[in-house]
């Protein structure tokens, strides 16, 4: 194909064949230093080159006051000015241009999760999460819940959670045909479940809880409509508590979950609603 002519040729179905004259413009982005990439003699054949570099001060808060009215948010200057001083300058971090919109996002996210109980293609809420929602959260205004997005978002990582890799569990394989017989058909066999359908398991934080009750709880009782996503039918009468928790097992344990391996049949007894021992 004659590309570098700037024509192309479309064949009818009469066999005739019609020239096409075309432009192309292929542009080329990276973060990375051009000469880690490529050679120098590709970057001489790139005849414009642009270097867009890290905002100031300035044009950072021009994009984050753009980004909140984008988002329909009310403008403060006192906490960006909280931001700046406490996450780049006493942080030594540089500017980007993206973080505005992250970080709104990611504010907004936590307050429709507070408002709906759940958060498209990541989570739902669960157990007394679930509770929280529908008796108190949910009831609040959107101005309060962005409030309560910003203040999670702006508390300190806890690293204590992480305590090493999960040690494996013997009984991994067996979690794993159970997981293929009762679960995959909706949750599917990546674990990425269906959008606004199911929710997924692989990175849902209720799945990877340090307490894995809330998992239990759901395999063995289901859990009503969350959002859009479907409810899903109990479990206690068709699995036993050595299934339950190889299922549990297996799922805080795959698709990059890291959550420990370490329920056991007793926990799904204790958790296990009367009259439907298995």
């Amino acid at each position: 194909m004659p590309l570098e002519k700037r024509v192309d040729y479309l064949t009818l179905h009469t066999g005739r064949k019609i020239e096409i004259p075309f432009d192309v413009l292929i542009v080329f982005s990276t973060n990375l230093a051009p000469r880690d990439l490529v050679d120098e003699a590709f970057l001489r054949r790139i005849r414009h080159k642009i270097e867009i570099g890290d905002p100031n001060f300035e044009e950072y808060s021009e994009i984050f006051k753009r980004v909140a009215a984008a988002k329909k948010l009310e403008y403060d200057e006192r906490a960006l000015g909280y931001l700046l001083q406490e996450y780049y300058i006493k942080a030594r971090r540089r500017l980007r241009a993206v973080h505005p919109r992250d970080l709104i996002e990611q504010m907004v996210d936590i307050a429709n999760y507070l408002k709906t109980g759940a958060a498209p293609g990541r989570s739902t809420a669960l157990g007394p999460m679930a509770l929280v929602v529908k008796n108190s959260t949910s009831q609040m205004t959107d101005a309060d819940l962005l409030a309560m997005g910003t203040y999670l978002k702006d508390l300190p990582a806890n690293s204590s959670l992480r305590q090493g890799k999960p040690v494996p569990d013997a009984t991994r394989e067996q979690g794993a045909k159970l997981y293929l017989e009762y679960c995959a058909g909706c949750h599917q066999a990546s674990g990425r479940g269906m959008p606004n359908v199911f929710p997924p398991l692989a990175g849902n934080g209720a799945v990877v809880a340090p307490d894995p009750a809330n998992v239990l709880k759901v395999v063995l009782a289901g859990v009503l409509q969350q959002g859009k996503y479907v409810p899903m039918p109990p479990f206690a009468g068709i699995l036993s508590d050595e299934q339950v928790a190889q299922i549990a097992n297996y799922v805080r344990s795959s698709w990059g979950n890291a959550a420990s391996a370490d329920v056991t049949p007793a926990m799904v007894a204790r958790l296990r609603p009367a009259g439907s021992a298995k």
